[in-house]
C-alpha cells in the first residue's frame, strides 16, 4: 500500500440542475394542472348525483315525517307497555318463590312500583279505561299472592322449628340409649326411635301429597310399636324413655304437629304456584289488549311503507342509470390517474428503494412533468451522495495526522483476517508498537514536533510493508500495530527487527529517552493459529502484554508472547 497523505476535506459545490431542463421535451404536462382538472371533474359529478338525489328524496320526506311523529311513537309506546308486562311476570316470579320476609317484601315492592309506572303510561298516552282497571285486578292478584306466600314463610318457619326440636329428641334418645341398650328390647326401643326420626325427616323433602301421607302411615305404625316396646326396657330409663316417646308424637302427631306442617305446606304451595300461574294468564291477556294497538299501528305503517316502495321503485331505476354514468365517468377519471400518476410514482418508489439497497439503479420514468423531474433529479443527487459518501469512508477509516488507517479500520480489518486465517488454515502475527518516553518528548520538543515525530515514524512503517495484504494502523497516541497475515513467529521477529532498525535510523534527537538518545521504539509480538480460534480482543491482549514486557526489559526492544 503507498503511504497516505492528509486529505483535504471535500469542497461542496452547488450541485448544476442544468440536466433537469426538459425544453426539448415537447409540451410540458404539470401534474397540479392535471389533478386539478380532474378533481374538479369528481367534484362536478358528485354534486351533479348529490342534487338529483336531493330532488328525489324530498318526495319521500312527507311520508317518513308523518311515520316518524305519528306512527313510531305509537309503536315505541306499545314496545314500552310490552316490555314492562314481561317485567311483571319475571317479578312474579320472584314473589311466588321468595325465600323470606325480606325477599318477599321487596319483589312486592317492585311490582308495585312497576304497576304505578304502566298505569301512569296509560293514562298519559291514551287513557284507555279497560287496561287501567284490568291492572288494578292484577294488582289485587298481586296483593293476594303476596298473602299466601307469607302464609308459606310462616308454616316453613314452624316446621323448621319443629324439625329443630326433633333433633334434639334425637339427640336426648342418643344420650339415654346407654342405659337402654342393657337388653335386645332396648336396642329395638332406639333402632325404632331413630328410624321415626329419619321417616320424618324424609317427609320434609317430598313434594308430592301423596307420598307424605304414607309415610304419615308408616310413622303411625312405627309409634305404635315403640310404646309397647317401652314396657321391655329397664326400669331405671324407662320413665325417660316414655317422655322422649310422648314428646315425639306430640311433635309428630299434633294438631300443629310437624306432619301436619308439612300437608299444610304443600296445600299452600299448591294455591301459591296456582295463585301464580293465575296471575300469569291474567298478564298475557294484558299484554295481547295493549298489543293490539300496536298491531293496528303497524299496518298503518305496513301500508304507508308499500307506498314509499312502489315510488322508490320507479326512483331506483331512473338513479340506477344516472349512477352508471357517474360511475363510468369516475372509473375512467380513476383510471386516468392511476396510469399517468400512481404507477409512474410506484415506479419511482421501487427505484428509489432499490437504490437506498445499494443495486445500481437509473431511473427511467417517461413524461413530462414533475414525477420525471423528480426521478431525474435523483438520480442527480443519488450519484452526488455516492461520491459524497465514498470521500466520507475513506476518511472515517483514515487517521488524520498520519495518513495511516484508524482504529476502526484496524478492528474491521482484524476481524477479518483472523476469520480469513481459521477458514485457511493459516497463521496470522500482529506487532504492537509503542514509542518510547513519547510524552517526554511532547514536553521537551512540543507538540508540533510530536506530530511531525509520529509522521516520520509512520512513512518509516510503511517502508517497511512489503506485501499488499500487510496492514498498518494507528493504534493510539503514539502507538501502532502491524497486521501480518499467513506470517509465522519467525516471520513476525524479522519484521519486527526491520522496523526497529528502521525507526532507530531516522535518529530523531530524544533528550529525555533513558533507552537511546534518539526515538526508539518498544515492540510487543503475538501469534494466532487457526488452531487456537482467538478473537481480536484476545489477540490484542496477547501483544499488549508482550509489549509491557517490552517496556520493562528497558524499551527499545522486541517482546513475543
Amino acid at each position: 500500500m503507498n503511504s497516505r497523505k492528509k486529505m483535504p476535506p471535500p469542497v461542496e459545490q452547488e450541485p448544476s440542475l442544468q440536466p433537469l431542463s426538459r425544453s426539448s421535451r415537447g409540451r410540458r404536462c404539470s401534474l397540479a394542472a392535471v389533478i386539478s382538472s380532474a378533481f374538479i371533474c369528481i367534484v362536478f359529478l358528485f354534486i351533479s348525483a348529490m342534487t338529483l338525489s336531493h330532488y328525489r328524496l324530498l318526495g319521500f320526506q312527507s311520508i317518513l315525517t308523518g311515520i316518524t311523529e305519528d306512527s313510531f311513537p305509537e309503536i315505541t309506546y306499545s314496545r314500552n307497555l310490552h316490555n314492562q308486562i314481561n317485567e311483571l311476570l319475571h317479578l312474579s316470579s320472584r314473589l311466588a318463590y321468595a325465600a323470606n320476609d325480606v325477599t318477599l317484601r321487596m319483589a312486592k315492592q317492585s311490582i308495585d312500583n312497576k304497576v304505578q309506572s304502566i298505569q301512569k303510561q296509560i293514562n298519559e298516552q291514551d287513557g284507555n279505561v279497560y287496561l287501567g282497571t284490568q291492572l288494578n285486578v292484577i294488582s289485587n292478584e298481586f296483593s293476594s299472592l303476596q298473602l299466601l306466600v307469607k302464609q308459606k314463610l310462616a308454616v316453613q318457619e314452624q316446621i323448621i322449628e319443629a324439625q329443630n326440636t326433633m333433633y334434639v329428641l334425637h339427640e336426648k334418645m342418643f344420650r339415654l340409649s346407654p342405659q337402654v341398650n342393657k337388653n335386645s328390647a332396648g336396642t329395638t326401643w332406639t333402632s325404632a326411635y331413630s328410624e321415626m326420626i329419619t321417616l320424618a325427616s324424609k317427609t320434609l323433602i317430598k313434594l308430592r301429597l301423596q307420598e307424605v301421607r304414607q309415610i304419615y302411615r308408616q310413622i303411625e305404625n312405627k309409634i305404635f310399636l315403640l310404646e309397647k316396646d317401652i314396657i321391655s326396657l329397664p326400669q331405671s330409663s324407662r320413665t325417660s324413655a316414655e317422655s322422649l316417646t310422648a314428646q315425639l308424637r306430640l311433635l309428630l302427631f299434633a294438631e300443629n304437629g310437624l306432619l301436619q306442617l308439612k300437608i299444610e305446606q304443600l296445600r299452600i304451595n299448591g294455591r301459591v304456584i296456582g295463585r301464580e300461574h293465575f296471575v300469569k294468564n291474567l298478564l298475557d291477556d294484558f299484554s295481547r289488549v295493549a298489543e293490539f294497538k300496536s298491531y293496528q299501528i303497524n299496518e298503518a305503517v305496513i301500508a304507508d311503507t308499500n307506498s314509499i316502495t312502489e315510488k322508490a321503485s320507479a326512483e331506483t331505476k331512473l338513479m340506477n342509470a344516472a349512477s352508471l354514468l357517474v360511475l363510468f365517468v369516475l372509473f375512467a377519471v380513476i383510471y386516468f390517474i392511476k396510469r399517468r400518476f400512481v404507477e409512474r410514482v410506484v415506479l419511482l418508489n421501487n427505484h428509489v428503494i432499490a437504490r437506498l439497497k445499494g443495486d445500481k439503479v437509473e431511473f427511467d420514468v417517461s413524461g413530462n412533468d414533475e414525477i420525471s423531474d423528480m426521478a431525474e433529479a435523483f438520480n442527480f443527487f443519488a450519484a452526488k451522495v455516492e461520491e459524497q459518501k465514498k470521500i466520507l469512508r475513506d476518511l472515517s477509516l483514515t487517521d488524520g495526522l498520519t495518513g495511516l488507517f484508524n482504529r476502526r479500520a484496524l478492528d474491521q480489518r482484524l476481524d477479518q483476517e483472523l476469520q480469513s486465517a481459521v477458514r485457511n488454515q493459516l497463521p496470522v502475527a500482529v506487532l504492537i508498537m509503542d514509542i518510547d518516553y513519547f510524552k517526554r518528548y511532547n514536553d521537551i520538543y512540543g507538540h508540533l514536533a510530536g506530530d511531525d515525530c509520529l509522521k516520520q515514524v509512520s512513512a518509516a512503517l510503511l517502508r517497511c510493508k512489503r506485501r499488499s495484504t500487510d496492514f498498518i494502523a494507528r493504534y493510539g497516541g503514539e502507538e501502532f500495530l502491524f497486521i501480518l497475515p499467513n506470517t509465522t513467529p519467525d516471520g513476525a521477529q524479522k519484521m519486527a527487527a526491520e522496523v526497529l532498525a528502521e525507526v532507530n535510523a531516522l535518529n530523531i534527537p530524544h533528550e529525555g529517552n533513558r533507552a537511546a538518545p534518539h526515538i526508539t521504539m518498544s515492540i510487543g509480538i503475538a501469534g494466532s493459529c487457526y488452531q487456537e480460534n482467538l478473537n481480536s480482543a484476545e489477540l490484542l491482549k496477547k501483544a499488549d502484554e508482550a509489549l509491557y514486557k517490552a517496556k520493562k526489559s528497558g524499551k527499545n526492544c522486541i517482546y513475543s508472547s
